[in-house]
């Protein structure tokens, strides 16, 4: 995350927002008091279970949930980065993040026989800049739970999604791949699959890691705003100002 991502965030943006309209008040009385209307009323409302879920649906909703054994047969699975958190203290290996599912699922797909080879992607992580890669995290994971090493290929030097189809794209030239099995949070998938067809390689995606709970109910405790619904929404407003930003780059 730059920190351009960081400050166009739905909570950036609603303080700002509520500054400028508090410092309006007294000039523009009106502009000031819909400024600070808007930021209010858009923050409770993105923290809040029933937007949230209904934001988070448009995206994870284009793709199905896909069972590994009914998965088709592929050349690779790509597995990218994010699922993973570094081996620090008291850590002794590296462990499975809030998106560990993406790892598991490359597991699964690879246990099943849906291909033979896999291909983790992803740089440095934040926690620990310095250390182990999220690519060779996973790599690792995954050979302990028993894929064999030979049958890994691990590109920890990518930081965004651009950056892990160039560089997926780069480690199939030359040999028989065409097609992949792409794993990644289903939220995450609708750009991911976009930024590697451009690129002109054959994906299958194969989402983890779904947000989405049945729907029940509506219960007015629902639109009491809460710190997750407003985090999953921030999620959701980062893949489309990612989508945006792609598209803007002429990478879609």
């Amino acid at each position: 995350m730059s920190a351009l991502n960081v400050l166009i965030y739905p909570l950036p943006v609603a303080l700002v927002l509520l500054l400028l309209g508090f410092v309006l008040r007294a000039r523009a009385p009106r502009v000031g008091l819909v400024l600070i209307t808007v930021a209010v009323a858009g923050l409770w409302l993105l923290a809040t279970e029933p937007v949230s879920h209904h934001l988070r649906a448009q995206l994870e909703g284009q793709h199905a949930p896909l069972a590994p054994t009914e998965a088709p047969s592929a050349d690779a699975i790509v597995i990218l980065g994010g699922g993973t958190v570094p081996t620090i203290p008291p850590r002794l290996t590296p462990g499975l993040g809030h998106a560990g599912d993406r790892v598991r699922m490359g597991y699964e797909l690879h246990a099943a026989g849906r291909a033979p080879l896999v291909i983790t992607t992803g740089g440095a992580h934040r926690e620990d800049p310095m250390g182990q890669s999220e690519a060779a995290a996973a790599a690792e994971l995954l050979e302990r739970w028993g894929v064999p090493r030979n049958a890994i290929v691990a590109r920890g030097n990518s930081e965004t999604t651009r950056e892990d189809a160039l560089t997926v794209r780069s480690a199939i030239e030359g040999v028989p791949v065409e097609r992949l099995l792409l794993v990644t949070s289903a939220m995450h998938m609708p750009r991911a699959v976009a930024l590697f067809e451009h690129l002109n390689m054959e994906v299958i995606p194969a989402p983890a890691n779904f947000e989405l709970r049945e729907t029940r109910p509506l219960h007015w405790s629902d639109w009491v705003p809460s710190a997750r619904s407003l985090w999953l929404s921030t999620r959701v407003w980062h893949e489309y100002v990612g989508r945006w930003y792609a598209g803007w780059r002429d990478w879609l």
